[in-house]
C-alpha cells in the first residue's frame, strides 16, 4: 500500500498500519456480511454469482489484509524487542 514501508525502524509505523488493516479487515467483512444477507432475497442464479464473484473477491481481498496485518504484528513486536 501507498506509504507502507516494511522496514520501517519505527514503532509509530507499525502501530498505524496495524490500525489501518484492522479498519480494512472490519470493512470487508462488513461487505461480506451485507453480500450474504442481500443474496438471501435473491433468486437463486443471482446468489449463486455473489457467490461464485463477489464473495470469492471480498474474501481474497480479506485474508490479503490480515497477511498484511500478521505482518505489522509481527513488525510490531520485533520493533519492541530493540526498544
Amino acid at each position: 500500500m501507498q506509504g507502507e514501508d516494511p522496514n520501517t525502524p519505527r514503532l509509530s509505523d507499525a502501530i498505524h498500519w496495524m490500525q489501518v488493516y484492522e479498519e480494512l479487515i472490519t470493512l470487508k467483512d462488513d461487505l461480506l456480511g451485507t453480500a450474504r444477507e442481500r443474496m438471501q432475497a435473491l433468486p437463486e442464479p443471482a446468489a449463486e454469482e455473489i457467490r461464485g464473484s463477489d464473495l470469492v473477491l471480498l474474501g481474497a481481498e480479506r485474508d490479503r489484509f490480515v497477511s498484511r496485518l500478521n505482518f505489522w504484528k509481527r513488525r510490531h513486536m520485533e520493533l519492541e524487542d530493540l526498544a
